[in-house]
């Protein structure tokens, strides 16, 4: 029910919408023909005048009952007053009471008073200034340090007791300050009520001057719209005569027009501005039958459009609603063309212009002559193009400016758009330019050739859609089949594939050769035997020889490998798993041209065919030798970072040796005074077991010193030698021992003596060896259980490991151990990013 309450109430909402727009409408037109343009703009500068002048007489008179409150200033100067009188009386009593003219008592009980008047007066003047009629700073200011008077008032009152216990001179000078104010906050309020009775009056005499010029402008547009109605009369009546005479002058133009229209070849139809139907002549109305039906005339082009369609959908021409959307889109383009075939054959085409005064006209001309024509080239055309794209080339024709006047099929797959895209274009915009000048003459010599043999031509074709294909063209000149001129015609074949084929290898090679050479790293491949096949500029230039000299060669003859021999058999053999043909990395040592040793990372990849055989391996090296240099120097900057820390442990260390040898020289000394002095003989053997304990502790001292030097020194040039670990360890030691002392643990140190030399660097083992024993005395240092022993722990052990010795050193403690997330980084290098 509510649904169809709505379809019954929409439709009477929009008619009367409809209605009161037409009337706005028809109102502005009739204004406009009684007034004219003068008059109707003559007409609104009156009733914008009236307009304005009852707007702004409104809005004075609001104003002026919108008066001041006059009331509440009276009200808050009286308060203001009183409260400046309170505060005069209660600053008298404190006089009083401070010169003594009141005893016993009575002069605090008179400033108590006082006060809770003033503060009675101070609480009804701050509820009236808080009213917006009352706005003077000076009330504002007392009444927000309100809670601060009575603070200050009430304590300083408590303990006022004259003359034993005065107001303080702060007190009363911050008494005084709020009195100004509040003489100010009098002064202020009484003068702003006086100047408010002043404004009001010059209010009421502005308002009074502004009512009567508003008066005056009023009366003034109504005498205007008066004189404009009168002479619209006037000029109606006069309208009215020269419309009449127009009538019958129409009704002439419009039988003229009629016989016009009638006399003309084709079908007119004329539309007005609202697509309303107003006159047609006999010979559209026998196109199009719906014309001569009843009430025709004035009703709309889609109205008759879709009767039209009723009747075609009646006699099975085709769905309805599609055929009539298509007219009505024609007919609206104004300009847009069909054309269509009557049931009697006859073909008629249809097509709208718009006029300058916004109506259509519809013309209806008879095209069945030129349309049989048409049909009967388009079959004969149908079948010659049928013949010739049926061929597996591209026929074209180009006539002597250089234009395609033909281009028969497969021209969409070489040139991207269908053949007949390409009538009237210009051969050249298919040519390469890099080509166009071959092409040019070889054409050139055809047409001035007087023989007409069949010549060839490949070139690169530069397609409207599509990337750039090669083709091969045969050509001849021939004679159009009118006899009207010579043109080059042939056809075109797609040799693409030919040319890609030809040139993949050499392509590849070359990409390749240009990836190889441009890397910047050192690239060698081999191949199954482990020769070398190619070698990249920068190899060569590495090693300082040609590439003849290399190629060709077994690899362990150009440069030593140390491919591991267990890989090299999974990727030869052709049953191994697929997962193994992975890339191995590896660094090796190289010598340059210049003699220097270079560190080069090499990652060897593996090269498997289809059926999983390996045939060549690609060494790709990069020299790393500036960056183990620079890892050396943060090396040696490390080390020497804790040379400070050291430096205490080397005073202790060296003092303690200065010490024995100090008392072992006061003694001997002593026994020799006393053998002289007394004669007697001179003890050697005591002697000389002083000054032997004096020499071992010169070398104690000596060996300190020396490590320590040795610790400093620069190693970022040395070269790996035979060393003895156990002097490395016992080095590290002499270092560190004191600062473990210090730190309450124990250094323990188990390091055989028959331990054979190894190849490396003392200084970087005891660099290591340093560094660890200083983490572990900083992790025993932490520990808080007094029952645990804090121990650090060196020793060194010979091992066997794959038919190979080792020397195995491990340092340990008893302390707190390292977090997880530390144990799992602790061999990532700082260089590459991870910063525990």
């Amino acid at each position: 029910m509510s649904s169809t309450s709505t379809l019954l109430l929409q439709p009477t909402l929009s008619a009367r919408l409809d209605k009161a727009t037409a009337f706005v409408r028809m109102f502005l037109k009739q204004a406009k023909l009684a007034l004219g343009l003068q008059g109707v703009a003559w007409a609104s500068a009156a009733g914008i005048v009236g307009l304005v002048s009852c707007i702004v007489s409104f809005i004075v008179i609001m104003t002026s009952l919108n008066t001041t409150d006059i009331d509440g200033r009276r009200i808050g100067a009286e308060r203001a007053a009183a409260l400046a009188e309170s505060y005069r009386t209660l600053m008298h009593s404190i006089q009083s009471a401070h010169s003594g003219l009141a005893v016993d008592g009575g002069g605090r009980q008179a400033v108590l008073a006082a006060w809770t008047a003033f503060d009675d007066r101070l609480t009804s003047a701050c509820i009236s200034g808080d009213r917006p009629s009352s706005p003077t700073d000076q009330l504002r200011s007392i009444c927000a340090a309100r809670a601060e008077i009575r603070d200050l008032a009430s304590r300083e009152l408590e303990l006022f007791n004259p003359p034993v216990r005065p107001l303080s001179p702060d007190v009363e000078q911050q008494f005084r300050a709020w009195g100004r104010k509040m003489h100010d906050a009098v002064k202020v309020t009484t003068g702003d009520a006086g100047q408010l009775a002043t404004d009001m009056a010059e209010s009421y005499r502005t308002a009074i001057v502004v009512l009567t010029l508003s008066t005056a402008g009023f009366v003034t547009a109504g005498l205007v719209l008066i004189f404009l109605v009168g002479r619209g009369s006037m000029l109606h009546f006069e309208q009215w005569q020269n419309a009449a005479a127009a009538v019958a002058t129409a009704t002439e133009t419009r039988d003229m027009l009629n016989e016009t229209i009638e006399a003309l070849p084709a079908g007119v139809v004329l539309y007005d501005a609202e697509e309303r139907l107003m006159l047609f002549n006999s010979l559209a109305a026998s196109v199009t039958p719906g014309l001569k039906r009843p009430g025709a005339i004035g009703a709309t082009y889609t109205a008759l459009a879709i009767e039209a369609g009723e009747a075609r959908e009646a006699v099975e021409m085709g769905p309805r609603d599609e055929w009539v959307a298509d007219q009505i889109a024609r007919f609206r383009s104004k300009g847009k063309h069909g054309i269509r075939q009557l049931p009697d054959g006859r073909w008629f085409e249809w097509y709208e212009k718009s006029t300058p005064s916004g109506r259509t006209v519809g013309l209806r001309v008879d095209v069945t002559e030129r349309r049989t024509s048409e049909l009967e080239i388009a079959r004969t055309r149908d079948e010659y193009q049928a013949l010739v794209d049926s061929l597996s080339d591209v026929v074209f024709a180009v006539d002597m400016q250089g234009r395609f006047t033909f281009v028969g099929g497969g021209a969409e797959a070489l040139f991207g758009v269908p053949g007949a895209q390409l009538v009237g274009a210009a051969f050249k915009t298919c040519v390469d330019p890099g080509d166009w000048i071959r092409v040019r003459d070889a054409g050139s010599t055809a047409q001035s050739s007087a023989r007409d043999e069949v010549r060839q031509i490949d070139f690169l074709l530069v397609p409207v859609v599509g990337e750039r294909r090669h083709v091969e063209v045969k050509f001849r000149k021939t004679r159009t089949f009118r006899g009207q001129g010579s043109v080059l015609a042939g056809v075109i074949r797609d040799v693409e594939e030919r040319v890609q084929l030809s040139d993949r290898l050499e392509d590849e090679m070359g990409r390749l050769r240009s990836i190889v050479e441009s890397s910047g790293a050192l690239i060698v491949m081999v191949d199954r035997d482990l020769r070398v096949v190619m070698v990249n500029s920068g190899f060569t230039a590495l090693r300082g020889i040609g590439s003849h000299e290399i190629v060709g060669q077994p690899l362990k003859d150009v440069v030593s490998c140390p491919l591991d021999a267990a890989t090299l058999g999974q990727w030869l053999d052709p049953s191994a798993d697929r997962r193994s043909h992975q890339p191995v990395q590896f660094s090796n040592s190289i010598v340059d041209s210049s003699g220097r040793t270079r560190i080069i990372s090499v990652t060897a990849t593996p090269i498997f065919d289809e059926t999983g055989i390996m045939r060549n391996i690609v060494f790709i090296g990069v020299d790393d030798t500036a960056r183990r240099d620079t890892e050396l120097q943060l090396f040696d900057a490390d080390r020497l970072k804790g040379i400070g820390e050291m430096a205490a442990t080397m005073a202790h260390e060296v003092n303690q040796p200065l010490q024995v040898i100090r008392l072992a020289a006061e003694v001997a000394s002593e026994e020799i005074g006393e053998a002289l002095s007394g004669g007697g003989a001179i003890d050697a053997p005591f002697i000389q077991s002083k000054l032997e304990r004096i020499v071992t502790q010169v070398e104690r001292a000596s060996r300190l010193v020396k490590g320590l030097r040795t610790h400093a020194r620069n190693t970022v040039g040395e070269e790996a030698a035979p060393f003895d670990v156990g002097a490395a360890v016992r080095s590290a030691v002499d270092l560190t021992d004191h600062l473990v002392r210090q730190a309450g643990a124990v250094l323990a140190v188990a390091v055989p003596i028959a331990l054979p030399p190894v190849h490396g660097h003392a200084t970087r083992l005891e660099q290591v060896l340093i560094n660890l024993i200083n983490n572990a005395r900083d992790s025993v240092a932490e520990l808080q259980d007094t029952n645990r022993e804090k121990l650090v722990s060196i020793f060194a052990e010979l091992m066997q490991r794959d038919g190979r010795e080792f020397v195995r050193l491990a340092v340990e403690d008893t302390g707190v151990g390292l977090p997880d997330q530390v144990v799992k980084n602790m061999f990532v290098p700082c260089l590459s990013g991870y910063h525990p």
